[in-house]
């Protein structure tokens, strides 16, 4: 093994919005010198949020990288957006990262994006370490925040750290390892910080938290608490071998704590990264699929294996020039060397490497296992490929998923000049994005764009201003509607045609029916496909993916359909590929119009953070909203209400909101799944 992949912490930061999760960052990048100031979101001076929108707007809208030096380490932080309508930014970055740091508001605790990016990261058994930040904003529970980290994101916690103090009077942190108080001194910006005796009225409390703490480690892991049994005081050593066990296994988080926009509490939290977060030698191995005989192969972080990589983003620079982010696995990578994406079918030759720094970069001469990196020359790579030896053809176990666009608006440039140039730019903004999508409206002619929510479609939009410099005119938002069937029904059709003086012919039995909500499209195959000729068998799927894209009643793409194909018959003379695509386009509308075709439309799931004074119309309006109400929290600081509305019915609510809550209450709104139109 590798020393210096054992020096590598891949870490992404996650986050509800305003958690202060890039003033966090910000303070990861000053404290380790990587830059000389600190950037502040208020003021639009930082780092790691370097697109002009997001400076503007306060908010993370792409995931930034940066290469953080800390105790002879190198940490590739990878900075994600707190808002819901760029989750994709997220769902990538997991595939980039092996732990995480959770950023929590010492208020809010555990809020809905965390609760939507954990639903994710629990799928990759990601380790994390929990950050309970500002501890002193008003109504900060920091052991409300914990009990919510086991209540709503159904992990165990292990407490390192206690606040002493809280709100305005939050004056510093008690280090349970150590058995310390922890002081930051404001005049240096947090550089500096003392280690002083723990005060007595907390002494008791911290030596029960300490207590409690080795008693839940030792629960966890039996090594520890064999030695748990042979002493009363183990050795500082050995208690942090055990955390990083445990933290690495993701069997608990570590929770600290601090309030980062006061320079509290950030280098014991860089330290915790180092020295309980995995490094990719600690990882599982990674798993890929032959690309002929289809075995598993298990695929090590080591420097002299073969090569095997992620393209998990791809983003177009000012230049127009094309980077392609990767995470490597296996292997090292040389410029010039042949790269196989085997899901695009295409060698290519990578050019340049880059040390990410936000908007930044710093050329390297190599990549090797354990980089998360960027890289010039892979015109062809996008979001979700494999990256391998073209000696060694192989195919990542894992796939991306992405969510279903749900909101759509027209749109159309200010000048006709602009056509091809508009045309071109929305193609390479579905590059980067695949939650962004662009139709043409058979009926209207309209070049139609979809995206995840209505400041989703409005960053896109501004995007074409500002990096393509292409003037737009944009409809009003429009809900993406979807179509499905309501029963089970089979159908049959025949093909038969000569053409270029050969008969094709084919017959085709097809059934649909209901899937279940959130299941997008089942095809299936009956037992007798088994011995359907691959190239027909791959003909037959290949439309009906593609008939799916136009409903039988509107034209609405389809979700939730269980498609199976049940049975072709043919003869060997006359059959052919396109035969039998014929064939099964008749039969999946003929069969799609007998299972009674309805429309469907998003329903979004809704949480509000309001006042007291304010709950009454917050639930009013939004039953006049046709709101479901299914929930009303009582919290240390008001209510949260949590519904599901219509999306068609909420454009427009967040201004709606603010006026009726004089600005005080918080909006929180995601795609939670298509429900049948209501009359």
């Amino acid at each position: 093994m590798s020393k210096r992949i054992g020096l590598i912490r891949n870490i992404g930061i996650i986050a509800h919005i305003d958690a202060g999760k890039t003033t966090t960052s910000e303070r990861f990048l000053y404290y380790s010198g990587a830059t000389h100031r600190i950037g502040r979101v208020d003021d639009g001076s930082t780092v790691l949020d370097y697109m002009e929108q997001e400076r503007r707007r306060g908010i993370t809208i792409t995931s930034a990288a940066a290469t953080i030096p800390w105790r002879d380490h190198q940490i590739n932080l990878v900075d994600t957006p707190g808002h819901v309508d760029f989750t994709v930014e997220v769902e990538r970055s997991l595939r980039a990262i092996d732990g995480a740091v959770t950023v929590l508001c010492g208020v809010g605790g555990v809020e809905p994006q965390t609760e939507n990016v954990w639903a994710r990261a629990a799928r990759y058994k990601l380790p994390s370490i929990v950050f309970v930040n500002k501890m002193d904003r008003l109504g900060a529970d920091f052991d409300r925040a914990v009990a919510m980290v086991s209540e709503r994101l159904g992990q165990s916690t292990l407490t390192l750290q206690l606040p002493v103090g809280a709100e305005n009077d939050f004056r510093g942190i008690i280090d349970l390892l150590s058995m310390e108080y922890l002081v930051w001194d404001a005049t240096s910006r947090g550089e500096q910080f003392e280690r002083l005796p723990i005060p007595d009225d907390h002494r008791q409390k911290a030596m029960a938290a300490r207590r409690e703490l080795l008693e839940k480690m030792a629960d966890l892991d039996d090594c520890f608490l064999e030695l748990l049994l042979e002493t009363e005081t183990p050795p500082m050593a050995e208690i942090k071998d055990a955390l990083r066990r445990i933290t690495c296994g993701a069997q608990a988080m570590p929770i600290l704590c601090g309030a980062a926009l006061r320079d509290i509490g950030i280098q014991p939290l860089l330290d915790s990264i180092i020295d309980y977060l995995p490094s990719p030698q600690d990882t599982r191995p990674v798993v890929a699929f032959d690309g002929e005989t289809k075995e598993e192969i298990l695929f090590h972080p080591e420097e002299k294996a073969e090569f095997l990589a992620l393209a998990f983003k791809v983003m177009y620079q000012e230049s127009q020039s094309r980077l392609t982010y990767v995470r490597v696995y296996s292997g090292t990578l040389m410029p010039g060397q042949d790269v196989l994406n085997p899901t695009r079918g295409v060698i290519e030759r990578p050019k340049r490497f880059y040390r990410l720094y936000a908007d930044k970069r710093m050329k390297v001469d190599r990549l090797t296992a354990g980089d998360v990196a960027a890289v010039a020359g892979l015109g062809k790579a996008f979001t979700g490929d494999t990256l391998c030896s073209p000696a060694n053809p192989v195919v990542l176990a894992e796939s991306m998923e992405f969510p279903i666009p749900v909101v759509s608006a027209a749109v159309e440039p200010m000048t006709r000049k602009d056509e091809d140039k508009l045309t071109k730019a929305l193609e390479k903004l579905h590059v980067e994005d695949p939650t962004f999508s662009v139709r043409e409206d058979k009926e209207t002619g309209q070049t139609v764009i979809s995206g995840m929510g209505e400041l989703h479609l409005q960053v896109l939009v501004q995007r074409l201003k500002e990096h393509f410099q292409i003037d737009t005119r944009v409809g009003k938002p429009q809900v993406a509607y979807k179509e499905t069937v309501e029963k089970m029904a089979e159908a049959e059709a025949r093909f038969e045609k000569l053409l270029a003086g050969r008969m094709h012919e084919a017959t085709v039995r097809l059934s649909v029916a209901p899937a279940a909500q959130r299941a997008g499209i089942v095809y299936l195959e009956s037992d007798e496909m088994a011995f359907l000729p691959t190239d027909l068998r791959a003909a037959a799927k290949q439309t009906v993916m593609a008939s799916i894209s136009a409903g039988v009643l509107m034209g609405y793409p389809m979700v939730d359909l269980e498609v199976c194909l049940e049975g072709v018959d043919f003869t060997e003379e006359t059959v052919s590929p396109m035969a039998v695509s014929a064939a099964v386009s008749k039969a999946f509308h003929e069969a799609c119009h007998k299972a009674g075709p309805i429309l469907l439309e998003p329903q979004v799931f809704v949480e509000i953070a309001v006042s007291a004074d304010g709950l009454g119309n917050v639930v009013e309006s939004l039953n006049s909203r046709g709101g479901r109400v299914s929930d009303i929290e009582t919290r240390p600081v008001g209510h949260g209400v949590r519904a599901i509305a219509p999306m068609s019915k909420m454009f427009g609510y967040a201004t709606e909101l603010r006026s009726l809550t004089q600005g005080r209450a918080t909006l929180f709104m995601k795609f939670s799944h298509f429900a049948r139109c209501s009359p």
